[in-house]
């Protein structure tokens, strides 16, 4: 906990130690909890607050950036509290959150983060998040099942504990187990007032895990005598059935055949994407190379194993039915581990410039996950960022069966298909509008000044769209008052950055010592030195040297004004 710094685990396990300490001697030590329990009670309070004051007390002295954290959670709640107003009582959906959130993100996370194409997935706080995908109904139906589990925790522990202990014996082992995992339980909910890492595989399981040993361990023998009930309570013996019977021979016989071609299939398909051994040069790369098999072929065959043995020791006939029917979903899901592959072998060819390639792993990620969002928007940077305007048809870039298409018409059908998933994700609106200046420049190579206007006024709407989301965004400004240059209109270019320097100045605070406010600044000189206007751009490069007193282009400005 110490070495990794991480403030809201620290908070965590003193809940989780304070729990720890008050559960215990109320339960275990009955007679010496009541002497002594204003003490008991008083150290379970100041710990938590201890805690928090050595960590706000860490942050300040050991690195004020540091609290940067702190300020980005702060601001993603507020954002989320927004979000939760819309639709308070049923919510907007599970796992929605990252496709509302570009909508209310403050500006300050901009800054927070030092850049503006990230993207936030989750509320920093999972009950937050929960009120906000499933509204009061589904929120209060999480809660429930947490305080029912915990009570029937809190109960099994009383019982096991109040008879034995007040005659002087010991409790059972299984007392301490549900004391620990209960503990574990409710301090990894306590943890999660400032973090989702439940959301996440890795920490997430273990919120299916320790509420159901709780849940397990409280009920005491019940899952055993479930398994000793006598066989006149049992569904009806297959073999009285001679035709049932054969029926689900032949059932177990083709769920071991499935399960048989699942493992072989899921081995195959990770050979490909792990690659030979012989392509592996550093010593390291080899060890994870062996560790991964390794890994990899244990829970295949363990899955394996455990439902063919299943089947084997079922006499129920929906048992091999289930384990068919299960297989299907499996491997969509395999699917999705694929998808993330692909995705990572895809920017890998895009940095090298290499577009097929890299088209090639972008069409197979949506193939395998149809909601692989960052997918489709990276698809259409590759046909943006590349911009060839012949017509072809090209299967192998996703065009459909006779359809000849160029870049423009490509990259626009991939931005589609983000917005229809995510409407407003990271920078596509910026993105479609630097796309639409790019067919409105080819346009007027080809001398159709009338199309040319078009695709410029679609590009200012998409600027206009992303400037809703991002209203610091220097480029999208700049881009935006190029085309008013270009149609002459200085005055309209001159608003928006003046537009822009307010909103950084709103949003960040004073000027000085800004790069973007200098870059603006510049711009703004440049748009009255077009205009002729000598005398207000000379004022404005000065503006832009009290940001930043060595900034290039202002300089630069103030030489051309000077003359030779």
């Amino acid at each position: 906990l110490y070495s990794s710094g991480t403030k809201g685990a620290w908070l965590g396990f003193a809940v989780g130690l304070s729990l720890f300490i008050s559960v215990y001697t109320y339960f275990f030590l009955r007679e010496q909890f009541q002497k002594i329990k204003h003490w008991i009670l008083g150290i379970a309070l100041v710990i938590p607050l201890a805690s928090l004051g050595l960590v706000l007390s860490y942050i300040h002295r050991t690195d004020p950036g540091r609290m940067t954290s702190v300020r980005f959670r702060l601001q993603t709640w507020l954002a989320t509290w927004e979000m939760i107003q819309t639709q308070p009582l049923i919510g907007t959906g599970v796992g929605s959150f990252k496709v509302i959130y570009p909508a209310f993100r403050r500006p300050t996370i901009f800054i927070i983060e030092g850049k503006h194409n990230t993207e936030t997935d989750h509320a920093e706080d999972e009950y937050l998040e929960q009120w906000f995908d499933n509204g009061i109904i589904g929120f209060g139906i999480f809660l429930w099942l947490i305080v029912s589990t915990s009570l029937a925790g809190f109960r099994a522990l009383n019982q096991l504990t109040s008879q034995l202990v007040q005659k002087g014996g010991r409790p059972p082992p299984r007392a301490y187990d549900i004391l620990g995992y209960l503990v574990a339980f409710l301090a990894m909910l306590a943890h999660n007032c400032f973090d989702v890492s439940m959301r996440f595989v890795s920490s997430g399981v273990y919120f299916g895990l320790l509420p159901g040993l709780v849940l397990n361990l409280s009920r005491g023998q019940g899952l055993r005598f479930l398994s000793e009930r006598s066989p006149a309570v049992l569904p009806q013996a297959v073999s009285e059935k001679p035709w049932l019977s054969y029926g689900l021979a032949l059932l177990k016989v083709g769920a071991w055949i499935g399960l048989a071609y699942l493992g072989s299939l899921l081995c195959r398909e990770f050979h490909f994407l792990q690659g030979p051994l012989s392509r592996v040069v550093h010593g390291g790369e080899t060890l994870q190379w062996w560790i991964s098999w390794i890994v990899f072929l244990c829970l295949v065959f363990g899955l394996v194993f455990a439902f063919g043995y299943l089947i084997y020791q079922s006499r129920n006939v929906w048992v091999p039915c289930l384990a068919l029917a299960m297989l299907g979903p499996m491997y969509i899901f395999w699917g999705y581990f694929k998808a993330d592959v692909h995705h990572n072998m895809a920017i890998f060819f895009s940095r090298q410039a290499k577009w097929n390639e890299a088209l090639e792993n972008y069409l197979k990620v949506n193939r395998f996950n149809p909601y692989f969002i960052m997918a489709y928007y990276f698809k259409g940077n590759v046909f943006n960022d590349r911009f060839n305007m012949t017509k072809q048809f090209k299967p192998e870039w996703g065009d459909k069966a006779g359809e000849a298409r160029d870049d423009f018409e490509r990259a626009l059908s991939a931005y589609e298909e983000v917005r229809s998933l995510a409407p407003n994700y990271v920078q596509m609106h910026h993105q479609v509008g630097v796309m639409y200046m790019k067919r409105a420049d080819y346009a007027m190579r080809e001398g159709k000044n009338q199309e040319a206007a078009f695709y410029l006024d679609k590009a200012l709407e998409r600027f206009r769209m992303y400037r809703n989301l991002d209203p610091i965004f220097g480029l999208n400004y700049y881009r935006m008052a190029q085309i008013h240059l270009m149609r002459q209109e200085f005055d309209k270019a001159i608003e928006l950055y003046d537009q822009h320097i307010q909103s950084v100045v709103d949003h960040v605070g004073p000027y000085n010592r800004n790069p973007d406010l200098c870059e603006t600044y510049t711009q703004k000189g440049n748009a009255y030195l077009v205009r002729k206007d000598v005398t207000r751009a000379e004022q404005t490069y000065r503006k832009a040297l009290e940001t930043i007193p060595n900034c290039s282009g202002a300089l630069k400005g103030l030489e051309t004004l000077k003359g030779p």
